[in-house]
C-alpha cells in the first residue's frame, strides 16, 4: 500500500507540472510492474503492467495491461520503440522478442 501511495503522489505531481502545452505526465511514460504476477505464490505468468502517461501523444494514456502467457520482454520492447528506439529485438534467450505489442 505504501508503494502505491508513493506512486500516486509521484504521478499526481507529474500531472500538476506544466510542460509545453500539456503537463509532464502527458509527455512521459512511466512503466510500473511487479516482480511476480501474484505475490502470494510468486507466479511467473500474467505480470501486471501499468503504463502511466501518454508518451508525448503516442499512447491514449493510463492503461493497465496483463499479458497472459506472453513474454514480458514485449512490453519493454514496446516502451523502447515508443521512446524512439530502432532496435530490431530486445532480450536474450527465451526472453528475446522481435515484435512490439499493439497497445497504441
Amino acid at each position: 500500500m505504501y508503494a502505491m501511495n508513493c506512486l500516486k503522489e509521484f504521478l499526481t505531481k507529474m500531472q500538476a507540472t506544466p510542460h509545453g502545452a500539456t503537463n509532464l505526465l502527458d509527455q512521459a511514460l512511466v512503466y510500473v510492474t511487479s516482480d511476480s504476477a501474484w505475490g502470494k505464490t510468486h507466479t511467473k505468468t500474467e505480470w501486471p503492467v501499468l503504463l502511466a502517461g501518454k508518451a508525448g501523444g503516442k499512447l491514449k494514456g493510463d492503461g493497465h495491461f496483463n499479458f497472459p502467457n506472453d513474454n514480458l520482454s514485449k512490453v519493454l520492447f514496446t516502451v523502447a520503440r515508443l521512446m524512439g528506439s530502432t532496435a530490431a529485438d530486445y532480450g536474450l534467450d527465451a526472453g528475446k522478442v522481435t515484435a512490439p505489442l499493439s497497445i497504441t
